[in-house]
């Protein structure tokens, strides 16, 4: 016969607390809240802090508010409300990091042969805005939460490799080294696009 295990009992709140209505939110916060964070913290659990999520109606904790044009919702309402928004697969993920790989490893190879720093900024934001629009045509617009992280997976990726290409190309000598990836063009244009990129993958639209 199983046994059933006991349901963990409510953290004591903490000593400087004594208002009936706190400790008593605390209850609620423990009953109702389906995340973690104020049941491993009894500040959060038994704060001073009375919104309630406009969709639930559930007594919210700081960590779990979030501020939306209404008002306030509580953190798994809000993720809730985005999953229409995000659709994608692991093939769409797989299609944001092969492009984005490939246009880094060309703007990064570029940059090499173009060898002025400066330039990095434009060229690299540019490439990271196009290319991520272009990934999210070709995805038939589907996004997913991973996609971002797919992306500059995929610019860190050509990165890496661009100094390779360079080589192969100027010298017919295949050569590897990853200390030339720390080479100033291509970590100003690397950075570029990923945050163009990400602001790109980050839109629901």
């Amino acid at each position: 016969m199983a046994v059933q295990e006991q349901p963990k009992p409510i953290p004591p709140p903490p000593a400087d607390i004594t208002d009936s209505d706190q400790i008593a939110n605390g209850q609620i916060r423990w009953d109702e809240c389906p995340l973690k964070d104020c049941k491993k913290n009894p500040e959060l659990l038994y704060e001073d802090f009375y919104l309630r999520g406009i969709r639930s109606n559930r007594l919210l904790c700081s960590a779990c508010a979030v501020r939306v044009e209404m008002g306030y919702m509580a953190r798994e309402e809000v993720r809730k409300a985005d999953d229409k928004f995000f659709k994608g697969t692991q093939a769409d993920n797989l299609i944001a990091l092969g492009i984005m790989f490939v246009g880094s490893l060309v703007v990064n190879a570029l940059m090499l042969v173009i060898g002025f720093w400066f330039l990095a900024f434009f060229v690299g934001g540019g490439a990271g805005a196009a290319l991520g629009s272009f990934a999210r045509r070709f995805s038939k617009g589907r996004v997913t939460r991973q996609m971002p992280f797919f992306a500059i997976a995929g610019i860190i990726l050509g990165a890496v490799l661009a100094p390779t290409v360079y080589f192969l190309l100027s010298t017919g000598i295949f050569f590897f080294s990853l200390a030339a990836v720390f080479n100033l063009s291509i970590l100003i244009a690397s950075g570029a696009m990923a945050s163009a990129a990400y602001g790109i993958f980050r839109r629901r639209i």
